[in-house]
């Protein structure tokens, strides 16, 4: 019964992705969350049991974690989208406004100016 829901958890989310990339993104995304939590792999079911609550805080928590570790804001927002599409294809609903403000802003990575002469030059 609980590999089942567990299945059914996770076909929730890959059955409704129509592009194989995203598919991969979200499978990915959900995998390093379960481990995050110390949680046996494809155990989808698990993520899903607990108080509405205590999944925020969970998920707030882990993108402090994701920071922390130095991904770039581009990097946790993939993260995090698997995970909303997670929570929402199994009618778990969060405060996304909230845990969205635990993301930060985001950074460029590179500095926009315009060419030199000396580079346009180059490229004539």
């Amino acid at each position: 019964m609980t590999e089942q829901l567990s299945h059914n958890a996770f076909r929730n989310v890959v059955d409704t992705c129509r592009a194989p990339a995203t598919r991969n993104a979200y499978t990915k995304s959900l995998r390093l969350f379960l481990k995050y939590l110390r949680i046996e792999p494809d155990a989808y079911d698990k993520l899903i049991e607990k108080d509405p609550k205590i999944i925020q805080q969970d998920i707030c928590e882990y993108i402090l974690y994701m920071r922390k570790r130095g991904l770039s804001s581009g990097s946790v927002s993939t993260y995090l989208a698997g995970l909303v599409k997670f929570y929402s294809m199994n009618d778990i609903t969060l405060n996304w406004l909230k845990i969205h403000s635990f993301e930060g802003e985001q950074e460029k990575q590179r500095e926009d100016r315009p060419y030199t002469h000396s580079e346009i030059k180059l490229l004539t």
